[in-house]
């Protein structure tokens, strides 16, 4: 499956609506955990210079090709996943990756339910 592009706007409402399903599921917010951006770029040039500033910034990077003219970066960090958390998150990695020629896909991580801290 191909990866979208996809505004910040888009990008916003998409973390909103996963806040409310955390919430849902019991999800401890406060609790910081991995999360794993993704981010993909036409060049690998523009995925390095991101790497590397996303490295000075205590992100755990991997760089891998996804075929012809595409590489997929992700990048790990410990965070919790309230919702002032993860919207700055959200903007400042779409714009930093942005910066370098490459989109944001979005993140993930872990349910934290009580007890599994």
């Amino acid at each position: 499956m191909k990866p979208v592009r996809r505004t910040l706007a888009e990008l916003l409402t998409i973390n909103s609506e996963q806040a409310v399903q955390r919430l849902k599921m019991g999800d401890h917010v406060t609790v910081a955990r991995e999360i794993e951006h993704f981010a993909y770029f036409p060049r690998m040039a523009g995925a390095k210079a991101a790497a590397e500033e996303l490295q000075a910034c205590d992100f755990r990077t991997t760089l891998t090709r996804q075929g012809f003219g595409t590489v997929l970066l992700v990048a790990r960090v410990e965070s919790d996943v309230e919702r002032d958390s993860t919207d700055a998150f959200v903007r400042e990695l779409f714009e930093l990756i942005d910066r370098h020629g490459g989109f944001y896909d979005g993140y993930g991580g872990r349910i934290v339910t009580k007890g599994r801290t």
